[in-house]
């Protein structure tokens, strides 16, 4: 009899140690990688707060599990075994449930997030799998707002490849007066509260929202979706290109569209 218990006793922890340590090799070699505006984001456990506990946990378990199969049932040790396997268990179901917590969480979002009007350190929906984007106005907003950026029409130093900065010299071409027209014609059903322009020649004529010009759009746009400094130069936007950001009313940035140039090339109209 008592060998018949030893034996199903050394099954049970071979099977625990099977368990606890496969959950940790899993976690610990998988990653995912997501695209987004031709920039690839990597998620992995570390990432995470939570997922970083529930990999210590498991190879704690692992660990303890291992280290009792030759333990022998006469050791002072062995007297404590039952305190200790709900010691265990206790750190592998409150690991468990925080990454589920998590997991649900990403999965279904928060219910009660749009009940925290006045919290001024709301996070963003916008993720770089390390953290989310704060607020951008780092205040609850009266209403959701809508933001339209432009870059100005093609220029005699864009059509010669020059950097022209904040040079006034660079006028609109030709090409770049069509452009600047067919933006106006193609936003003309749309209403603006409130217009923005670069003071540089070049980004004149289409006063009516923000218009700027590349560099200053890529930072908007970076800054907008909490990309990091580095990625800058993966964002690109054409001359005449439109991008579209819905902010919330907790300051959120949401891209709705980037870059968009159909109506350079047709007599396209943006409606809203």
């Amino acid at each position: 009899m008592a060998e018949t218990k030893r034996i199903i006793t050394i099954l049970l922890r071979l099977l625990a140690l099977g368990a606890t340590l496969s959950a940790t090799v899993v976690m610990v070699t998988s990653h995912d990688s997501s695209d987004v505006l031709n920039l690839k984001f990597s998620a992995k456990y570390n990432n995470s707060p939570t997922f970083k506990y529930y990999v210590i946990a498991e190879a704690i378990a692992t660990g303890y599990s291992f280290i009792v199969l030759f333990l022998s049932s006469r050791s002072l040790v062995w007297r404590l075994i039952v305190i200790l396997d709900v010691v265990i268990a206790m750190l592998l179901t409150s690991s468990i449930s925080a990454a589920l917590a998590i997991a649900q969480v990403g999965k279904k979002g928060n219910s009660h997030a749009d009940k925290l009007e006045n919290d001024h350190s709301l996070t963003g929906t916008a993720y770089d799998f390390e953290r989310a984007t704060t607020s951008l106005t780092r205040k609850s907003l009266s209403t959701s707002k809508k933001v339209t950026l432009v870059r100005h029409g093609l220029s005699s130093w864009n059509e010669e490849g020059r950097v022209q900065g904040s040079s006034n010299l660079s006028v609109l071409t030709e090409t770049g007066v069509k452009q600047a027209e067919r933006c106006r014609q193609a936003l003309g059903n749309m209403h603006f509260d409130q217009c923005f322009s670069s003071p540089i020649s070049r980004a004149k004529g289409e006063n009516f929202l923000v218009v700027t010009h590349k560099s200053m759009l890529r930072a908007l746009i970076c800054t907008a979706l909490g990309l990091a400094p580095e990625r800058f130069r993966s964002i690109d936007v054409n001359n005449g290109g439109i991008s579209t950001f819905n902010i919330s009313k907790r300051g959120e940035a949401m891209l709705q569209s980037l870059n968009m140039t159909a109506h350079v090339y047709s007599d396209h109209m943006y409606l809203s």
